[in-house]
């Protein structure tokens, strides 16, 4: 039992941190501070990130990313 509420524990920590990163990623790459990523600055925090992944994430077709959209191409 204990090794189930460990486990449990550890992993909701995991998933809080990665939460955590995310928006301190998200933060640092908003340059402007509009509270939305153009391409140029989610590449220049993720340089991997292409015009197709970019793309893919913006949900709304705004061509800016939210805080929400971010984070499934950030993990």
């Amino acid at each position: 039992m204990i090794k189930q509420i460990l486990a449990v524990t550890t992993g909701t920590l995991f998933f809080a941190a990665a939460a955590v990163a995310a928006e301190g990623d998200f933060q640092a790459a908003d340059i402007n501070a509009d509270g939305v990523l153009t391409l140029e600055e989610a590449q220049a925090a993720m340089p991997h990130i292409t015009d197709n992944v970019f793309r893919a994430a913006d949900a709304d077709g705004s061509g800016t990313l939210s805080q929400d959209e971010f984070a499934t191409i950030a993990s």
